[in-house]
């Protein structure tokens, strides 16, 4: 939201009760200041609603033209609602509503300030949360949520950037402006609010039976974020397949309990209430039952010597060709890591394969490791008191690898060992994105370099070069008048005596100024003309493209966008995941294609005369078939080429209807983290960018100056000539 939109400090609410100090933040959907409230003598926090796309004149707020007056009256009407379900509580993990009203054509809530910071902003810095701490604070959240549910109210969106962590220590819950109340055991028509990550599968649905357990779920998912430092999947996800990370080590029971607990994907698994969910907290722990020893893996395969031509002698002793042995790779049925090591290390040496086993030739999509058993990992965790969770059905060969979030990706498969005998390295765990908070107290900073005063260039005033009349002068007047006066004489008799005197006068004119243009003084006035013309350039070239105020607005408005880069990240996210894709898709259907062979009578009017010159042109299969191609083909006629180009439409919409769903690369999140965090770096960097600017602009002041001293000192010294 551009900053010109908030209202400035000084201005008075309410008749003059509450002022206005500063912003504390802003958003689609409202901004809240710092104010003062005049009566009692003590600071509020007052949201305002304003919608990313309104506008202001002067202090009064102009709706977007896309809403009705009903619409925006509906706007309005639930923005205040969200005062009358906050003013029911008095509970300290509650945010208090102090008052509301309407005023400047919008409604503003007076609430109370909390002096702290957002449980998201501290992950931020901190990555994770102490357990010690996050005990605390789940007992306060859970009793706030024990007297919201008490009043048949659901909360509906708990996440970290909703809770508020107090310097004081205390825990508060905020942004109640999507609760809405819900009968026990009915099915409810709710508006679709979900936060991936934090939402449970129920809310995902218009009608639901929704109730406590999912703000519980959403309670659960706050936790285990702060928790692992990342925040889990959404529950589109989890119910295709994909796990939850491990909560790490050391993490008090009771907590554990509850986090999983809280997080199980069905409704009747999870606490009930939020005293089922306290309790939780210190129920005893089970006896951890002892692992299950690990199934022995079956032994290696015993192969024979295959002399110094290790992969010739495999084939010989598969009675493969190579041809056999490619596809064979390419689908799966011959798995890398089931190879020969000498074999294996000959294929790396041709680049058939990588330093991690994967194939590099064609695509490749088929060849996915085989699934091996599981190794133990120390000493389980505590088992939860609750159902048990139904595993996810394995993933199909052809499906890829999970991403951590956020679309719903099937199970990993395990990767072939290299052929050096070293494990591969896992990729790193992606890091969170930047929290708006965050990313509003880079912009403040930013906001707090003072703008550039644009100090102009000095430019002395330019006298005119003098002009002295000289004898040529008086000569170039005579001639004038003469030739004047002999066309006055030719007025009255025309006579070869006025034409004479005309001409002469003229030519006189004409010698004189030719002369004239030659002579030093003209020279020199040119010059000082010329140096003139290059003075008002360069002040020119400054004012309008080397001004400080110039480069600095320049990089404001670079630094506005990466601020907004930040704000939509999940849509960066959704951007690239869209745009992975459709790369995969249009991979895979050209996989398909390139399979696709033409086979005699496939095609009406292609029979094996017809298939076998195809084929000599290297026109073989359904990717291979081009219109331009298929003209230079003798004996192909255009009727033959319409139908082998519909066969291939046919096939490729038949692919295209079987292909499997592709769900993500287990590289983009961390990719777009990356590309986040180096957005985030350059927000950061902006107060000295800023600043560097400024230096940059009081140079080239500084250079510009010294060039129009120079072009004046010239200039005079071409004036002291004439």
């Amino acid at each position: 939201m551009p900053v010109d939109e908030t209202l400035p400090p000084g201005t008075l609410l309410q008749g003059g009760q509450f002022r206005l100090e500063g912003t504390l933040g802003q958003g689609g959907f409202g901004i809240t200041y710092l104010a003062t409230d005049l009566q009692l003598q003590r600071s509020v926090a007052i949201k305002e609603l304003f919608h990313s796309d309104w506008k202001r004149q002067g202090l009064v707020v102009q709706p977007s033209r896309k809403l009705t007056a009903a619409e925006f009256q509906d706007v309005r009407d639930s923005f205040l609602a969200e005062a009358r379900v906050l003013a029911q509580f008095a509970d300290p993990g509650i945010v208090q509503v102090y008052a509301q009203f309407t005023e400047h054509n919008t409604a503003y809530l007076v609430m109370e300030y909390l002096q702290g910071e957002s449980m998201a902003f501290r992950l931020g810095r901190t990555g994770t949360m102490p357990a010690a701490d996050l005990l605390r604070v789940t007992r306060e959240l859970a009793r706030a949520l024990r007297h919201l549910h008490a009043a048949n109210k659901l909360h509906r969106d708990i996440k970290p950037e909703n809770v508020i962590l107090e310097r004081t220590g205390r825990a508060v819950l905020i942004d109640f402006g999507s609760a809405r109340e819900f009968r026990a055991g009915q099915t409810t028509r709710m508006t679709q609010l979900v936060t991936p990550g934090y939402a449970p599968l129920e809310q995902y649905l218009a009608q639901s039976k929704a109730g406590p357990p999912a703000d519980l779920y959403a309670l659960g998912a706050t936790l285990h974020h702060a928790l692992t430092g990342q925040m889990p999947p959404s529950a589109v996800e989890r119910a295709a397949g994909t796990p939850l990370p491990p909560l790490p080590r050391g993490t008090p029971a009771g907590l554990a309990q509850a986090v999983d607990s809280a997080l199980q994907m069905h409704i009747g698994d999870r606490p009930q209430t939020a005293d089922d969910f306290l309790s939780l907290l210190t129920a005893p722990q089970p006896a951890p039952r002892a692992p299950r020893p690990a199934p022995q893996a079956p032994a290696p395969p015993k192969w024979p010597n295959f002399g110094p031509k290790p992969l010739i002698g495999y084939l010989k002793h598969q009675r493969l060709t190579p041809n056999d042995f490619m596809n064979q790779l390419e689908d799966g049925r011959i798995q890398i890591s089931e190879l020969p090591p000498e074999v294996r290390a000959e294929l790396l040496r041709m680049s058939w394969i990588n330093a991690a086993g994967d194939l590099t030739f064609r695509h490749a999509w088929g060849n996915v490791p085989k699934a091996q058993p599981p190794k133990p990992t120390g000493s389980p965790s505590p088992p939860a008191p609750s159902r048990p969770k139904p595993q996810p059905a394995p993933p199909s060969p052809r499906t890829p690898a999970p991403a951590p979030r956020p679309v719903p990706p099937p199970q990993p498969a395990v990767p072939a060992p290299p052929p050096s005998g070293k494990s591969p390295v896992p990729p790193p765990s992606p890091a969170p994105f930047p929290a708006p908070d965050e990313i509003r107290h880079l912009w403040a900073a930013i906001m707090h370099v003072p703008r550039p005063v644009d100090i102009p260039l000095a430019v002395p005033p330019l006298p005119r070069p003098p002009r002295k009349i000289s004898v040529r002068t008086y000569v170039t007047v005579a001639g004038l008048m003469l030739s004047l006066g002999g066309c006055a004489w030719g007025f009255g008799t025309l006579s070869l005596t006025s034409v004479g005197l005309s001409l002469l006068g003229l030519i006189v004119v004409a010698l004189i100024s030719s002369g004239n243009q030659g002579s030093p003084e003209s020279r020199l006035i040119a010059q000082v003309e010329a140096v003139d013309h290059r003075i008002a350039q360069r002040v020119n070239r400054y004012q309008y493209h080397e001004g400080v105020w110039q480069r600095f607005d320049a990089q404001l408005s670079a630094l506005e966008g990466i601020r907004d880069q930040l704000y939509a990240a999940d849509q960066l996210l959704v951007r690239r995941e869209e745009e992975a894709r459709a790369k995969r898709k249009a991979a895979d259907l050209e996989w398909e294609l390139r399979r696709t062979r033409l086979e005699p009578g496939v095609v009406t009017g292609v029979g094996v005369k017809r298939v076998d010159a195809l084929r000599q042109r290297g026109l073989s299969t359904a990717h291979a078939m081009d219109r331009g191609k298929l003209a230079r083909v003798p004996g192909i006629g255009e009727k033959t080429i319409r139908d082998l180009m519909q066969w291939r439409a046919e096939v490729e919409r038949r692919i295209e209807a079987t292909l499997p769903t592709w769900s993500g690369d287990p590289l983009l999140h961390t990719a777009v983290s990356l590309e986040l965090q180096q957005l985030r770096q350059q927000l950061a960097d902006g107060p000295s960018r800023l600043q560097l600017v400024i230096r940059e602009g009081q140079a080239a002041h500084t250079l510009a100056q010294h060039e129009v001293q120079q072009l004046v000192a010239e200039r005079d010294g071409l004036l002291a000539q004439l």
